[in-house]
This record gives C-alpha cells, structure tokens and sequence, in this order.
C-alpha cells in the first residue's frame, strides 16, 4: 500500500476505535475523495462485509471489542443522509475489457497483503484494513445484488412475464436529438434498465442526469428514479432504474438535467421521453 493509503488506514483505525478530532475528519474525508471513495454505500458496504467477516471469530484469535460492530455500522448511517450515489453506468462497448483489467489488478497481490496482516492485526485494524481495500482496489462496480446490469435487462426481457420495452420519443432538444435507446421495466419487480446511446456526457461537479417515472396513480409528482452521469468516451449505456418510491402504474420515463445529487421536484426541461401509451 502506499503511503497515503497507510496513513488513511491508520485514520480509518483511529476512527472505528478512538474517534477523530475535525481536522483528521477533513483529512481522511480528502484522502477517501482523492481515492474516488467518496459513495456513502462504499463505507456502508465496508462496515457490512467486516462486520459480517469477523462476527464468528474467523479463527484469529480474538474477539471484537465491545462496541466495534454499533460504531461500523453508526459511521455508515451517518452518512446515510448525504445525496444518493450515482447509478452505475455501464458502457457496452468496453465492458468486457474494463472487467478483464479488474480482474488482473485485483489478484493475489491483494490477497496476500489480507491474508498476512488479518492474522497479526487486532479485530479493529483488520476491520478497518478490509474498509481501505474495498475502497482503494475495489473491482469494477457492479450493481446492488452483484449482478450484471447488461447481463440483467436481457434477463428480464427474456425471463419475466410483464416487462415493457419502451423506446426513447424522438427528442424535441436539439443537443439531444440523437438519443436513441429504450426502457425496460417490470412493474411485478419494480425493477428496469436504461439503455441510452448518443447521449451527452455531463460533468457531474455541475450537473447530474435525473430520471423520473410519471405515475397519476401514485401522486401527480414524478418519482424520482435515480441519478446518473455519462462519462466522456463512453457509447451504448446501460443504467439501472432506482426507483425512490413503488411504482403503481408507470405511463412515462424522462430524463432531466439538475444539480448534483438530484433534485425533489424538476422544473424541466423533460431531455428524453419514453411513453408508455
């Protein structure tokens, strides 16, 4: 590891064991961002897996000091109430590449690195040791649940009775009249994908994409379905849907340009439109 993962481990430590003064809390906040770990769902993920890792004693030879588990798991709630992460978005065309260089650059270099220290670091630094190596080398993202969000869609198209395949109108913008693409959702799972090619990409320090699914039967507001970003170079786009809320009766999908993080209420314009009569 280098040093400045060193020095975010010892933080990430001092932090599940001791607590931080605010100046070390700005520090590790910057470390995490320079490494691109600033998703709550990171540290929600990393307090989970060790928690889950090391409740039954794993063989080490310690138990995990009181109070180790509630503080992992406090430090993931609070960060709870910051803006929602970004939809993974995956990119068709190099897919298969990107996961082939997550596969070599996640090998048994890593492995090595926690299978030596887990059995001389106390519960507390291994715990926090699993943190910085699901944050620092964690693989390609995948979507809650591990599954492929490519590989997913063409299942429920093929698998689930019910799902809907709805084209993108033709845009009235003209930056964005190139947009071609489709929605696929299942109202049985609430569960749906976007496919988007054309699409301009959009810097997120300023905006986000938003998607919203209009349903008169749930409220006449739209439901907020998730944010996301098109990274520059990337072609034929897959996003998952996250529906904040159920979804009754969905008669439109439409995509918005807002702040980042996302927006309760959209004053437009509607990008994209995908209608369901």
């Amino acid at each position: 590891m280098t040093a400045r993962n060193d020095e975010m481990l010892d933080l990430l430590v001092a932090r599940a064991t001791e607590g931080l003064s605010p100046e070390e809390e700005r520090e590790l906040e910057r470390l995490l961002a320079a490494d691109g770990a600033t998703d709550p769902q990171d540290m929600e993920l990393a307090a989970a897996a060790a928690t889950n890792a090391f409740a039954a004693g794993a063989g080490y030879g310690e138990e995990m000091p009181a109070g180790l588990k509630e503080r992992l798991l406090a430090d993931a709630r609070a960060d709870s109430d910051t803006p929602r992460a970004p939809a993974t978005v995956t990119d068709i065309g190099s897919r298969a590449r990107r996961n082939e260089g997550s596969q070599q650059s996640s090998g048994s270099g890593n492995n090595g690195l926690a299978g030596s220290t887990f059995n001389r670091l106390g519960w507390a630094a291994a715990a926090m040791l699993l943190v910085a190596l699901l944050v620092v080398n964690r693989p390609l993202p995948e979507e809650p649940g591990g599954a492929d969000p490519v590989e997913a869609r063409a299942e429920l198209i093929r698998e689930e009775p019910g799902t809907v395949v709805l084209p993108w109108n033709p845009p009235d913008i003209d930056e964005y009249a190139g947009v071609s693409g489709d929605v696929v959702w299942n109202n049985e799972k609430q569960e749906g994908y976007l496919r988007l090619a054309g699409m301009p990409t959009n810097d997120p320090v300023r905006s986000q994409y938003q998607l919203w699914i209009v349903d008169p039967e749930r409220d006449e507001q739209p439901v907020d379905g998730g944010v996301f970003d098109i990274p520059a170079g990337t072609g034929e786009v897959i996003v998952p849907i996250r529906a904040k809320l159920g979804v009754i009766d969905p008669q439109a999908f439409a995509i918005t340009r807002e702040q980042p993080g996302g927006v309760v209420v959209s004053d437009g314009p509607l990008l994209v439109v995908a209608s369901a009569g």
